[in-house]
């Protein structure tokens, strides 16, 4: 939404139409990023669903993907050969890959410790349904900037 807007000092009237499509960029990210329950406002990572035919990158669009492997075949492991660089991405920047719903014990996406290029993990991700892993963008160590492994659930 950009943050090179000026925003009007105290006591000043003219608010004008930046101002106003400020506060429109605002409320569109509140409603992409939160919903409210009870009357408070919870984070939502709405999932953007990414099939795999083969393996392949990934390129992040969203904050959540929710991976999937192709139902063109029975049974098959799709790997993730890296996490593409895009190119706005910030240090600091997280995202959730999950894996589908639709994924079985023997047809899933998997993350492969020292395979997929720029993913700093702890080990195999295999995204069958109810795993997940988040990751940051780190760029700490300007010789290896990489999607750094935060959690994982089973």
């Amino acid at each position: 939404y950009g943050t090179d807007r000026s925003i009007p000092g105290d006591g000043d009237t003219n608010w004008g139409p930046e101002v106003r499509q400020l506060l429109v960029d605002l409320c569109k990210g509140l409603n992409t990023l939160s919903t409210l329950v009870n009357n408070q406002a919870f984070l939502v990572l709405k999932p953007t669903e990414t099939e795999f035919t083969a393996n392949a990158s990934l390129t992040i669009v969203t904050p959540r993907h929710d991976l999937k492997a192709s139902s063109l075949a029975a049974d098959t492991k799709w790997t993730v050969t890296e996490i593409a660089d895009p190119a706005e991405t910030t240090s600091g920047q997280v995202v959730l890959l999950a894996g589908h719903y639709e994924n079985t014990d023997d047809k899933y996406v998997v993350l492969e410790s020292g395979t997929t290029t720029n993913v700093s993990i702890n080990g195999n991700m295999q995204l069958k349904p109810g795993a997940a892993i988040l990751l940051m963008w780190d760029t700490s160590d300007s010789t290896n900037t990489t999607w750094r492994e935060l959690s994982r659930s089973i």
